[in-house]
């Protein structure tokens, strides 16, 4: 599509096919328009964004989109907005709400700011925006329901409520209770209501079809490239942006179904198995969540901390923030879904405060897996081996070198990849140091190698 258009509360997206034939889009959050420039239209078009809930629209994907030889529109809300302050670098606003930021009559973004429903109830709008009431009210002070004097008042009166509480109805209440009948009389009151439920003027879809149509006007096909005056700038910002947005049309694109997972574990058969730690894991999350408890900043980095570790992100005992971003890139995460997942292993240490004794429950996993008798068979066999050992174990006793000692146990014995870092997985997998692995890693190499020589005698 050569147009794509962002709106929602102000003007729907049945109501706008009236007037454009485009590709209508939900309210713009920040990196929606970058993702549009994807997609090479001709024209972008800005009615309504995101304030507060989630990143705005940022200036610099506008400046990129024009950039790339796209034109940039915006009316009424938060595109009025963006056209005011970036008018000079070439977007361009349609419309009262526009022509008032931009010579500087309006300039708190509250002037426009509502709260709505979600897209499934078509963002119906729940507030009613301030450049709306006022215009309202100065139409009615036209009309004669009220002075010059109750005019400033009410304006005054909306302006200082908070704008998710802003409504006509809500206004009318305030005013009845808080203005005397000097100032607005039962009947101006009375009047006044009646002028609103008729007269009430919506500034704001105004401007938005106003805008359509002009672009409805607009010959696509002759319509040449936009061009700019300023060179853009691949800020790192911008690169992290860029990726956050890559990584989100990845993640939608290769949405995994939990049918097919489910289906590819059970016929691994690990299903049962990972099914028992799944309910183990919400069980905890949901007992954390009943204590009610903040999680700190400390108990956030450590969780961290200790998910650098176990997916081997650790380098000089620092975390690699690269290796690590190429980790949730690879098991399709961005940054919400993984700051999620940091707030749930948060939670998830608190257990390890008041759950320490584990040994029964232990001895009970190992048996349902079929490994306790061998594991037993195996720690007896070691300890008659170690019984017979005259002085402690070192690498000199055993003849080889730190590093032929780790490739051994990482490589052969548990058949992976050596970490970089054998500190951290040292303390990932509960020894107290360094040493006290070495200890334990030069008894098993001792036994393992005892007893492949006595089989090969």
């Amino acid at each position: 599509m050569s147009i794509i258009v962002f709106t929602g509360p102000t003007l729907s997206a049945t109501d706008a096919a009236h007037y454009l034939m485009a590709d209508f889009r939900p309210p713009a959050k920040q990196g929606d328009v970058y993702q549009a420039c994807l997609e090479q239209p001709k024209i972008i078009a800005i009615i309504d964004g995101y304030f507060e809930s989630v990143p705005a629209v940022w200036h610099k994907e506008i400046l990129y989109a024009m950039s790339q030889g796209i034109h940039v529109y915006g009316s009424s809300s938060i595109g009025a907005l963006r056209a005011a302050e970036l008018s000079y670098y070439g977007m361009q606003g349609v419309g009262d709400v526009y022509q008032q930021f931009n010579d500087g009559t309006l300039e708190d973004d509250d002037e426009v700011a509502i709260v709505h429903a979600p897209g499934e109830l078509n963002y119906h709008a729940i507030s009613e925006a301030m450049v709306n009431i006022r215009a309202t009210l100065l139409a009615a002070h036209k009309a004669q329901i009220i002075n010059q004097e109750q005019t400033s008042t009410l304006i005054a009166l909306a302006k200082d409520t908070w704008y998710p509480k802003r409504s006509y109805e809500q206004l009318l209440t305030d005013a009845n209770e808080q203005l005397t009948t000097q100032m607005l009389a039962p009947e101006t009151h009375q009047a006044l209501a009646a002028f609103i439920d008729e007269h009430a003027i919506n500034v704001k879809r105004d401007d938005a079809v106003s805008m359509l149509q002009q672009l409805n006007n607009i010959q696509l096909s002759t319509l040449a490239a936009k061009t700019v005056d300023y060179a853009f700038m691949h800020t790192d910002a911008w690169l992290t942006l860029k990726k956050q947005v890559e990584m989100n049309q990845f993640a939608a694109q290769n949405q995994l179904k939990m049918t097919d997972l489910t289906l590819e574990l059970k016929l691994s058969g690990r299903w049962n198995a990972l099914k028992q730690q799944a309910q183990a894991r919400q069980i905890a999350l949901q007992k954390n969540q009943a204590r009610q408890g903040d999680i700190t900043g400390e108990q956030r980095q450590s969780a961290l901390l200790q998910l650098a570790q176990q997916q081997q992100c650790i380098n000089n005992g620092q975390i690699d923030f690269n290796q690590l971003t190429q980790w949730f890139e690879s098991q399709q995460l961005d940054m919400p879904r993984f700051d999620q997942l940091i707030r749930k292993q948060s939670m998830l240490q608190w257990v390890d405060t008041i759950i320490d004794d584990i040994d029964e429950e232990l001895v009970d996993i190992l048996r349902l897996n079929n490994e306790l008798g061998q594991i037993h068979q195996h720690i007896t066999g070691k300890q008659r081996c170690l019984a017979t050992t005259q002085a402690e174990i070192t690498l000199t006793e055993l003849g080889i070198n730190e590093s032929e000692l780790w490739q051994w146990y990482f490589q052969v014995n548990l058949n992976s990849t050596p970490p970089k870092d054998v500190a951290a997985f040292a303390k990932h997998n509960g020894f107290s140091d360094v040493s006290q692995l070495q200890q334990a890693v030069l008894a098993e190499y001792h036994y393992v190698t005892q007893t492949q020589a006595q089989a090969t005698q």
